[in-house]
């Protein structure tokens, strides 16, 4: 058996330190509802996500709204649709070789790049320069 543990709630440093010692990188919000009757039940944009993979983590995550937006399935993480597809993607990824965890892993640094702080502040400037230009 792995060690698998749920923290509900946590603070922030402690979401952090998780992350950093975590593997895998498991979100299933909006599982069950239809994203179309109910868009309010689904991530929106999956930060958590972006920060568990800037931490190393391997996602796998439900394939639905925002998640959609920043995990590409098999290369940097896994999205599923159903429980037999989570527990599909998490034994894939659990038994990853060393060479496949890097190359998912790397191709996640490459999406948390596009929501950094400079990357934020180069997209900002150029929106308001072009809104500026008179």
């Amino acid at each position: 058996m792995y060690p698998v543990y749920f923290h509900f709630d946590c603070f922030y440093s402690e979401l952090k330190s998780l992350f950093n010692k975590a593997f895998i990188y498991w979100h299933a919000t909006g599982y069950g509802s239809d994203p179309d009757e109910y868009p309010e039940k689904q991530e929106h944009f999956g930060i958590t996500t972006v920060e568990a993979m800037s931490a190393g983590c391997i996602p796998v995550v439900i394939d639905s709204a925002g998640q959609q937006e920043t995990v590409s399935h098999a290369e940097n993480g896994f999205l599923w649709n159903s429980k037999n597809e989570l527990i599909k993607y998490t034994k894939k990824a659990i038994n990853l070789n060393a060479p496949e965890a890097k190359k998912i892993h790397g191709n996640g640094q490459t999406v948390v790049k596009k929501f950094n702080k400079d990357t934020f502040t180069k997209n900002t400037e150029g929106i308001f320069s072009k809104l500026t230009r008179t």
